[in-house]
């Protein structure tokens, strides 16, 4: 106050004057070193904080409060309008399709929640949530029209028959768009304009499917493979699902599954069809039965090749079917679904040799080292050390734990090397004598390799594989052998340019291939969405390489390109990724698009059984750790509280006796393995003991319950073994004696995790996107009977996780509106500098025989029109890259060539100075017949240059796979006395 004060002290007071008044008084305090404050007298910033007085603080505090806005009118919606009058494609069919959906409320440090009306009234109230709730209605198959029993398509000879069986389908499918057509959006002219696009595409599809009904009327020969498909398809359901059969019930396809093939059909049998450039991508919700529709025209694509091939010294050999995934928890899962068919087609193929040959169909695990072994000699030692072990835990190399046909469990005595001491192959047998896969009753055993070597010299028909084995393209000469380039045949051995130049054809092989074999037909891409980022960048780059070696010219110069399915539950931007990825410019999404969302007929919104609930939980002031802590002992003691022990082992309760727990990072799962390990379980234990104040009797929510010493793991640094034990692990129900109580994941499980019984989950912070958020909270509550639960923790100093906790409610009501958008740029410098070299020699190395074995690359001066070609693919690819205007394109195309045919130059001078130098330079390390003496063209980054070696060599630097990170290294700093610091 800058003033002289006077005080008046008496026995209760002490009082302030200035000027004869009175400024302040304060009650006395007679404690040593106490003061007294009065909150009127303090500024307003710091009344609030005043320390609580002494006694009892709860008492004055507030618990649970909430604030309530109530007005009888009605709160006014705020629509989302983000999308409206886009020009983006997606952006306007999501404004279309979430027209209705409306926010009422946002919450500040809290969420909301809003009182919906059932009569569509209006919203009169909206309230705080601390704990916001939003339900997620599944998504099921449409109505059952026609006939979609598999045998009963199967059984069905005469066209006519097939034709009113399957008719019915476009015939409904027709009424539904024409009903559409009359839906009112509004009164907004581009949402009108965006409805009778999404009908017209939809039109289109039900007349492919139309087209591929009279195809079947018409030709018997694609007749007779489509009712072989059907029952291939049967007996894959039969027997990988026994149970839900056994009450004389039989498999059905879903309706978007039959339509799906059907409208496959007429590019599949023809070539020259305008469709048949088309990506096919499938588009439905996580566990919907995407698989067993591409699978459908998988098991078709390879009856037809076989049965068309029989009149060709060919056969209808080689891959004709490429299966890819990104992930190999994904690869391992997909493949048991994949062996089980091929076992199907192979008991179909003894049953009539004479029109489907005397080779067996067999599918090929085609993925990296660290998964299955690459030689068979690798093979042999991990067999060898496997029969051995007396460790019960010991993993098999093998990466199937049971048989894909009878279910019996595979051992030691499963594997076979043949011959032992120098093995040529794998022999997978089953132990079940009575399995038609059993060696005493099929010497061939399961028809399924997962070692290169032998897969290189079977060429199954249908290849597993992951998008990070497309880097060995150029490394590997016996990798042209996938498509298609082999020079002799003996039984189903096939021998190609390596061999020859190796003089490793046997005298045996007497059936020559002047033409070589077939290249594959089919390529299926799983899990689209994931192909993104820099993964995606250098799979797009390494699919010009792919698709130059699945070209093939027809009599009348038609050049054929293979026909393209992708899948996925979470995309956006699709058809601008797919150019990116595959050069297609054409992309027919199926099920079509309708005008609400989930809506599309062969898809509808399930509004009569739960969906998946979601909750949030945040609490301010409190560590990541502390929340999860205490939501994991909440949710496993309340868990145990709804289990009978003396109910049946599949009750609904038993889907949320194994809590998944998601993270985002490796760093956040590590703590919270050291908390379930210690923590949850010594809380677990006496869960009980929590109460409600006042209660008497048995704990109301909770009961104590003994959870295992460690969880499970389920993340990248699981060893394939460790994965495998896991899945198998899961599937096991609570009353199981290797039952898991909690898992603990990263997004590892967010594909390739299909385990029906699984139904809670907790994620760790909101997850870095939207389409992971979706595909790794679908990995439970996947059956009608056992709703799932999925319990987010926020981070409330995190802005994205106080962001999406503060609006919870209005984003899972239309949380698919918000996946973003898959960025790829195959064709951009560090994309080039990184992966140009491999693509450019896998082109021109595998396209021709003669330049496929190692010693080849010194002639490549005589093989100069064949760099060219792969000069000029590369250059258009780019060009054709979206978003370049026709100006851009001409830069990109010239600056390809410039970049191209400068590491064509390179080579040829490397050649050059080698024939100078007195050596040879071969391809790669790995290259069979390489000398000691000889000198490799390809180099990995990490490799140490040659001595002495030419500036042109530094120019050959490719990858071994198509991840952006290098192997860890591990450093040690080291004090000057040189201990360790």
């Amino acid at each position: 106050m800058s003033q002289q004060l006077d005080l008046r002290v008496t026995a209760q007071t002490v009082e302030c004057f200035t000027q004869s008044r009175r400024v302040a008084s304060h009650v006395r305090s007679f404690r040593r070193g106490a003061h007294t404050t009065q909150s009127e007298h303090m500024p307003r910033a710091h009344r609030g904080r005043q320390p609580f007085p002494s006694g009892p603080q709860d008492e004055r505090c507030l618990f649970q409060a909430g604030l309530e806005i109530t007005c009888g009118k009605g709160i006014v919606a705020r629509p989302n309008r983000a999308d409206g009058g886009a020009a983006d494609w997606d952006a306007r069919v999501a404004d279309l399709q979430f027209r209705d959906r409306c926010e009422y409320a946002v919450g500040h440090g809290v969420s909301v929640a809003a009182d919906l009306p059932e009569d569509g009234g209006p919203v009169t109230t909206v309230r705080t949530a601390w704990i916001p709730c939003a339900e997620v209605p599944r998504v099921i198959t449409g109505p059952a029209v026609g006939i979609t029993n598999m045998e009963e398509l199967a059984g069905l000879e005469n066209p006519e028959d097939l034709r009113r069986a399957l008719e019915p389908i476009p015939a409904a499918y027709g009424a539904w768009i024409a009903g559409r057509r009359e839906i009112d959006p509004g009164s907004d002219a581009s949402r009108r304009a965006t409805r009778d696009e999404l009908m017209d595409e939809a039109g289109r599809a039900c007349r492919r499917i139309g087209d591929g009904i009279d195809l079947l009327a018409r030709s018997a020969e694609v007749r007779h493979a489509f009712r072989l498909a059907n029952r291939a398809m049967a007996l894959s359901a039969r027997k990988r699902s026994p149970e839900r059969y056994a009450d004389g019930s039989a498999p059905h396809w879903f309706l978007f599954q039959l339509a799906f093939l059907l409208l496959n059909l007429p590019a599949l049998d023809d070539p020259r069809r305008e469709d048949r450039d088309d990506v096919e991508l499938i588009f439905f919700p996580t566990g919907g039965g995407k698989t067993e529709a591409y699978l459908g025209v998988i098991a078709f694509v390879l009856l037809l090749r076989r049965m068309r091939g029989q009149q060709r010294p060919d056969a209808g050999l080689g891959v004709a079917v490429m299966l890819r995934y990104t992930l190999r928890l994904l690869t391992l899962d997909q493949l048991s679904r994949a062996a089980t068919l091929v076992c199907a087609l192979e008991v179909l193929r003894r049953e009539d040799p004479a029109r489907l040959g005397t080779v067996r169909f067999a599918a090929g695990l085609w993925v990296g080292g660290s998964a299955t072994p690459n030689k068979l000699e690798d093979a042999k030692t991990q067999i060898l050390d496997y029969k051995n072990s007396s460790s019960a835990r010991f993993p098999s190399p093998f990466p199937l734990t049971v048989c894909p046909w009878c279910s019996e469990p595979l051992g030691r005595d499963s594997l076979t090397l043949e011959p032992r001491e120098t093995p040529r192959q794998v022999i997978v047998g089953c132990g079940n004598h009575l399995c038609d896969f059993a060696p005493g009753r099929f010497p061939e055993g399961l028809p399924v390799l997962f070692v290169d070597e032998q897969i290189y010299r079977e060429l199954p028909a249908f290849l597993i594989a992951t998008v990070d084995k497309l880097a060995m393209l150029p490394w590997r000469g016996e990798v042209g052998l996938l498509f298609g380039r082999a020079l002799a045949r003996d039984g189903r051995s096939l021998y190609g340019p390596v061999d020859a130049a190796l003089g490793m054809i046997p005298r045996s092989a007497r059936t020559a291939l002047p033409e070589g074999l077939l290249p594959p037909e089919l390529i299926v891409q799983d899990e689209l969405h994931l192909i993104s980022g820099p993964l995606g960048t250098m799979t797009g780059l390494y699919e010009t390489a792919v698709e130059a070696l699945c070209l093939r010219t027809l009599e009348d110069g038609t050049v054929v390109r293979p026909k393209i399915l992708a899948s996925t539950a979470t995309v956006r931007r699709a058809r601008e990724q797919i150019l990116s990825l595959f050069g297609r410019d054409r992309t027919a999404i199926f099920p079509p698009p309708g005008v609400d969302d989930g809506e599309t007929w062969f898809a509808r919104v399930d509004h009569d059984s739960p969906g998946r609930l979601y909750v949030g939980v945040a609490a301010t002031g409190r560590a990541m750790k502390a929340i999860l802590l205490r939501v994991y002992v909440a949710l496993l003691a309340a868990a145990n509280a709804l289990y009978d022990p003396t109910g049946p082992e599949d009750q609904t309760s038993d889907a949320w006796m194994t809590l998944v727990g998601y993270f985002n990072s490796l760093r956040e799962l590590g703590g919270m393995r050291r908390l379930v390990e210690d923590e949850v379980r010594t809380r677990c234990d006496k869960a009980e003991d929590r109460r409600p104040e006042g209660s008497a009797g048995p704990n109301p929510w909770f009961r104590d319950r003994k959870v295992t010493p460690e969880p499970l793991e389920l993340t990248s640094r699981e060893d394939v073994g460790s994965v495998k034990s896991a899945k198998a692990r899961l599937a096991h129900p609570f009353r199981h004696a290797e039952h898991v109580d909690v898992v603990l994941a990263s997004n590892m499980i967010s594909v390739g995790l299909d385990i029906d019984r699984l139904g809670l989950m907790v994620v760790a912070g909101q997850p870095k996107s939207t389409s992971e958020y979706i595909q790794a909270s679908s990995r439970v509550g996947r059956q009608r009977d056992r709703p799932g639960l999925v319990v987010t923790c926020f981070n409330l100093h995190k802005p994205r996780d106080r962001s999406h906790y503060e609006r919870f409610p209005a984003y899972h009501e239309s949380f698919y509106r918000f996946v973003e958008v898959s960025s790829l740029t195959p064709f951009s410098g560090p994309a080039l500098d990184r992966g140009l070299a491999g693509t450019l020699l896998a082109m021109a190395r595998q396209n021709d025989p003669t330049l496929t074995p190692s010693t080849a690359a010194m002639h490549i001066r005589e093989h100069l029109d064949l760099a060219g070609e792969a000069v000029r693919g590369l250059a258009e690819r780019g060009a054709s890259q979206p978003g370049l205007t026709p100006g851009q394109s001409d830069a990109v195309r010239a600056n390809l060539t410039l970049r191209a045919q400068g590491l064509v130059d390179a080579w040829e001078r490397l050649a050059q100075i080698a024939t100078e130098g007195g050596y040879r330079r071969v391809y790669s390390p790995w290259d069979r017949g390489k000398s000691a003496a000889d000198r490799t063209m390809l180099r990995q980054v990490l490799d140490r240059p040659e001595d002495q070696a030419p500036p042109e060599a530094k120019l050959f630097t490719a990858p071994t796979s198509m991840r952006e990170v290098e192997p860890s290294t591990h450093l040690w700093l080291r004090s000057r006395l040189g201990g360790k610091g």
